[in-house]
C-alpha cells in the first residue's frame, strides 16, 4: 500500500501531501561501484524491498515505469540492463569518496552534491584533492586544487612522473619535453631513438643527464682530439667523441668556410646519438652542422638529429646502414654530392626510422630499404633524387613488409616509388616524378595523391620545402593515421600538431 501510494504521488505531483510516504531517494539509485557491487542493493543499502532491478520485477523497476527516474531529477536516467535509476556525472553523494570527477571532488553534505575543491584556502583545497587522488588511485596524481579542479601541477617542480617533467600551466597537467630548447644544457629525449640502453618508452619526454653528453665543435679554437668533450674544451671531430663511451654527441656550432666534419663509422654494437645545433635542419646554411657521410654497421644503433649529411667521398650513399644495425634520422637534411651512383639513405638488413627529414639532390635512390627489422618512414620530403637508368626512384623498398610508410611528400625525382614486394605506402603525395605511374611494383596505395595539387615553386630546382599552395585540395582532412603503430603520429614535418582539422592531411605537411 505504501509503495502504491508513493508511486501515485510521483505521477500526480502531490509532493506536499505525500512527503511522509516517499521512500529514501537512495532506494531507487543504481549501485555505485566499487562501494556496492550486488545488483539488487541500492546505493546506501537502504530499503531493498522497493529497489528496482532486473530481479525485482515490481512497480519501482524503471523499465516498467520510465517516469520514476525523471521524477528524481533531470540528471537521472534508467539503466536498462539493471532497471534502476542512474545519476549523471555530477551526482549525489553521501561522502567524498562517492565523487569521481576532478572538477567535483568534494561531497557537500548540505546538498548531497559533488562540488569543486576549496579555492578560498589553498591548504584545504590541496588536502581535498590529495584525499580524492588517494581514493580514486589517480594515475596522474592530480593532487593540487587549481581553480576548483584537482590538477597535476602549478610549476615544473610538481611534475614527478617519468617522461613528464614539464608543467603546462594552462591545463595544469605535466607532459614531456618536445624540443631541445626545453632542456638548456641538455638534450630532449623526444623520440625513441634518443633513449639509452635500459630505458623504456616511458622515458620519452625526459631531458638527458648532462653526464651522458659529450661536446664537439670543430670551429672552436680550444677543440682537442683527446681528453676533451666538455663545452669549454670540446672534441674537434665526431670521430674523436665516439671513443668517449658517451651516448649523446652534441655538435655545438655549424660549418664555417670550408668546415665539414669527417666521415663517421659506428660499429661493434655501439649506441650513439649525434645531434646538431638547435634548429639544425632549418638553420641558415652557414650554421648547419655538416657530416661528410655516416656508416652504421655491425649491430650498431645511431640516431642523427638536426644535422646535415653530405657525401664527398665517392661512397654509395650519404647514410649507409647494414649488418643488423639500426638507424634513426630525425629533423635532418640528406644532400649527397653530385657523383653517381651516390644515394641518400641506403639500408640493408637494418631497422630504419626516418622522420621530419629532407632527402634531396642525390644521384641515386633518395631512400633505399632492403630487408631488415622493419621501417618507420613518416613526415619526410623526398625530392630531386634519382639517376636515370640504374637508380631512378626517389624511394625503393625491397624484401620487407613490416613497418609504416606514411605522410610523406615525394616529388620531382627521376621516378617515384618502387616496391619490390607487398608494402603499404599510404597518406602520401607522390607526384611529378618522371613518367606515370608514380608508384610501381607491389605497393599498396591507400590515400596516395598523384595529381590535382600544386606544390610551392622552387622545391624542384632549389631544394625548397614542397609545401602545398592550394589548401582547399585533395589532401586536406583526407588522411588516416595508423593507430596500431607506436608512437602515434602527433605532428608533421614542421612540428605542427596533427590533426589541425577534423582529420589528418595527406603529405608531409598539416595544412589546416
Amino acid at each position: 500500500m505504501r509503495n502504491s501510494l508513493w508511486l501515485a504521488c510521483i505521477l500526480i505531483g502531490l509532493s506536499a501531501s505525500c512527503e511522509a510516504t516517499l521512500p529514501s531517494l537512495d532506494s531507487l539509485r543504481c549501485p555505485m561501484s566499487p562501494e556496492v557491487s550486488a545488483p539488487d542493493k541500492p546505493a546506501g543499502n537502504s530499503d531493498t524491498s522497493i529497489f528496482g532491478s532486473t530481479t525485482k520485477d515490481n512497480s519501482y523497476n524503471c523499465l516498467k515505469n520510465p517516469s520514476i527516474c525523471g521524477s528524481l531529477g533531470a540528471n537521472f536516467s534508467c539503466k536498462p540492463d539493471v532497471g534502476c535509476c542512474e545519476e549523471a556525472i555530477l551526482g549525489r553523494c553521501t561522502k567524498s569518496t562517492d565523487c569521481k570527477e576532478n572538477f567535483g571532488p568534494v561531497c557537500d553534505l548540505s546538498s548531497n552534491m559533488c562540488v569543486a575543491c576549496s579555492t578560498a584556502d589553498k591548504t584545504i583545497g590541496d588536502k581535498q584533492c590529495n584525499d580524492w587522488v588517494t581514493t580514486r588511485n589517480d594515475p596522474t596524481n592530480r593532487a593540487l586544487c587549481i581553480g576548483g579542479k584537482c590538477l597535476e601541477c602549478r610549476s615544473n617542480a610538481d611534475c614527478k612522473r617519468t617522461g613528464n617533467a614539464f608543467c603546462d600551466t594552462k591545463s595544469g597537467t605535466c607532459g614531456g619535453c618536445t624540443d631541445n630548447s626545453q632542456c638548456p644544457g641538455s638534450i630532449c629525449k623526444a623520440t625513441p631513438g634518443l633513449l639509452k640502453t635500459g630505458e623504456t618508452i616511458d622515458n620519452v619526454g625526459d631531458c638527458a643527464n648532462s653526464a651522458d653528453i659529450v661536446y664537439v665543435d670543430k670551429g672552436s679554437a680550444s677543440c682537442v682530439s683527446v681528453s676533451g668533450g666538455t663545452m669549454m674544451k670540446p672534441y674537434c671531430e665526431i670521430t674523436d667523441a665516439l671513443s668517449s663511451g658517451k651516448f649523446y654527441i652534441q655538435i655545438l656550432t655549424g660549418r664555417g668556410t670550408g668546415m665539414l666534419y669527417n666521415p663517421v663509422t659506428v660499429s661493434g654494437g655501439q649506441r650513439v646519438a649525434i645531434i646538431g645545433p638547435l634548429g639544425g635542419r632549418d638553420l641558415p646554411l652557414a650554421q648547419q652542422a655538416v657530416i661528410n657521410g655516416v656508416t652504421v654497421m655491425g649491430g650498431a644503433t645511431v640516431t642523427l638529429e638536426e644535422v646535415v649529411v653530405s657525401n664527398n667521398t665517392g661512397a654509395t650513399a650519404a647514410v649507409q646502414c647494414n649488418g643488423l644495425s639500426s638507424i634513426y634520422v630525425q629533423k635532418s637534411i640528406i644532400e649527397p654530392a653530385p657523383a653517381p651512383p651516390n644515394g641518400g639513405i641506403y639500408a640493408t638488413n637494418c631497422t630504419v626510422n626516418v622522420e621530419k627529414t629532407k632527402i634531396y639532390r642525390s644521384l641515386g635512390y633518395g631512400l633505399s630499404v632492403t630487408g631488415g627489422g622493419g621501417h618507420r618512414i613518416i613526415n619526410n620530403a623526398i625530392i630531386n633524387n634519382g639517376f636515370v637508368g640504374s637508380e631512378p626512384f626517389g624511394v625503393r623498398i625491397s624484401g620487407i613488409t613490416s613497418g609504416l610508410f606514411a605522410f610523406n611528400t615525394i616529388a620531382s625525382n627521376k621516378q617515384g616509388v618502387q616496391c619490390d614486394n607487398s608494402v603499404t605506402v599510404s597518406d602520401s603525395i607522390v607526384m611529378s616524378n618522371g613518367t606515370d605511374p608514380q608508384v610501381v611494383g607491389g605497393c599498396s596505395q591507400p590515400r596516395v595523391v598523384t595529381t590535382g595539387v600544386t606544390l610551392a615553386p622552387g622545391y624542384d630546382t632549389m631544394g625548397l620545402d614542397p609545401t602545398l599552395t592550394d589548401p582547399n585540395n585533395l589532401c586536406v582532412d583526407q588522411g588516416l593515421p595508423d593507430s596500431t603503430t607506436a608512437p602515434t603520429i602527433k605532428d608533421d614535418y614542421f612540428s605542427i600538431p596533427r590533426p589541425k582539422g577534423n582529420k589528418y592531411d595527406i603529405g608531409f605537411q598539416e595544412v589546416r
